[in-house]
């Protein structure tokens, strides 16, 4: 599996963990642990991926729970 095909992998599985912790109004979860990672990806990447990560919860939190 390509390195940008692992990242998303990941990234998605991080996100269907949060979309399910949400539908079950689980809130301060704790998502990306860098210790879950760190022995298959650097730390840059693991940035990348939690970047990416934060960026569509935020986009699925405006959408879903404005103003909240």
């Amino acid at each position: 599996m390509s390195s940008f095909l692992a990242r998303q992998s990941v990234i998605n599985e991080e996100y269907d963990n949060f979309i399910g912790d949400m539908e079950q109004n689980k809130t301060f979860c704790k998502y990306f642990d860098t210790w879950d990672y760190e022995d298959d990806f650097s730390h840059n990447d693991i940035d990348y991926m939690r970047n990416e990560f934060e960026g569509k919860i935020r986009e699925w939190l405006i959408k879903n729970k404005p103003n909240q």
